[in-house]
């Protein structure tokens, strides 16, 4: 198990802006992305809307591993070739909650937008563009930046371990306690009246569950009403603050009022909720500890070099103090 970083290919982007996750070695190592990867995620960074993310997914041009690759054909332009892994890249780069439309779904537009950007290419290239000095500078740029990331990758792979994730797992996990959570029942109602009346229905003995089948206008109705375990901040206040202060087979003496309408609530349990384990932190602890030391070797390095610093009239600077 190896450690490989990636970083935002942002144009006048922070030094530090890198991340990483430990992989079983078949992660994609950002250097050696295609084209239309970097075009995308340089894009990505920008906007990322469904339209930005389409503009920015543009298939690579001219790909001398064309015979090289065996997926499904997608489409032609050209006589230039576009495959359903140049569909699933750019389904991959866009949003999570616009990926939760599907990609059956997306398929049409992100192929027409696929289409549409390699004829474009095509055509800024047939003009000779790709000679152009303002293309020739933003390249100078990228690769400049492409040195800067990957020179601060294999410093923080040569120098992160496992104890270092742990140390910041430790960390979080002190930072950020188990939270205590309910497990609840409740009834909603359009009037207070209704609620009370409710209450005194479930004060004589009548069957809680039963009576959120029959009278709760809430999507839990079916089930009794049941909203499984929670935490404090997964419920509107005043839902939440009743909630939490009775114990285990205790209902709502009073109607709650809130912006739903009113509630009867019963807790049926109490329990502290489990932490997220290591393994399931590792992505973030990687890219939070990476991140670090990413800072700390330009730090490093920064301090070893001869820099002049002057401030915006011209004048002579001191050096920021360590923090």
């Amino acid at each position: 198990m190896g450690f490989t970083a990636g970083y935002a290919l942002v144009p006048g982007g922070p030094l530090w802006s890198f991340c990483g996750h430990f992989t079983n070695g078949a992660g994609v190592d950002p250097m050696q992305m295609t084209a239309s990867r970097i075009v995308k995620d340089l894009t990505l960074m920008a906007c990322g809307a469904f339209s930005c993310a389409m503009i920015a997914a543009a298939p690579a041009v001219a790909q001398s591993a064309d015979q090289e690759r065996t997926d499904q054909v997608i489409a032609e332009v050209g006589g230039e070739k576009l495959y359903r892994s140049d569909f699933e890249d750019a389904f991959q780069g866009l949003p999570p909650e616009t990926q939760q439309m599907g990609q059956e779904t997306l398929y049409p537009r992100i192929l027409e937008s696929l289409i549409q950007q390699l004829v474009v290419i095509q055509t800024g290239l047939e003009q000779g563009l790709q000679d152009d000095p303002e293309i020739q500078k933003r390249m100078e740029l990228v690769e400049a930046q492409l040195v800067r990331d990957l020179y601060l990758r294999r410093a923080v792979e040569a120098k992160i371990e496992e104890k270092d994730l742990q140390a910041a797992y430790d960390a979080w996990l002190e930072q950020n306690p188990p939270k205590e959570e309910v497990k609840a029942r409740h009834i909603l109602v359009e009037t207070e009246e209704e609620a009370r009346n409710i209450i005194k229905m479930v004060t004589d003995g009548q069957e809680f569950a039963e009576l959120a089948k029959k009278y709760s206008k809430g999507p839990s109705a079916s089930q009794g009403g049941d909203l499984g375990f929670f935490d404090r901040g997964s419920m509107v206040k005043p839902f939440a603050d009743v909630a939490f202060a009775l114990q285990p087979n205790q209902f709502s003496a009073d109607p709650v009022k809130t912006k739903f309408g009113w509630h009867v609530i019963l807790v049926e349990e109490r329990r502290k909720g489990d932490s997220p384990s290591f393994e399931q932190l590792r992505p973030s602890l990687g890219r939070y500890v990476g991140e670090q030391m990413a800072r700390q070797i330009a730090a490093e390095l920064t301090a070893k070099s001869d820099v002049q610093r002057f401030d915006l009239s011209g004048k002579p600077m001191a050096a920021p103090a360590t923090q």
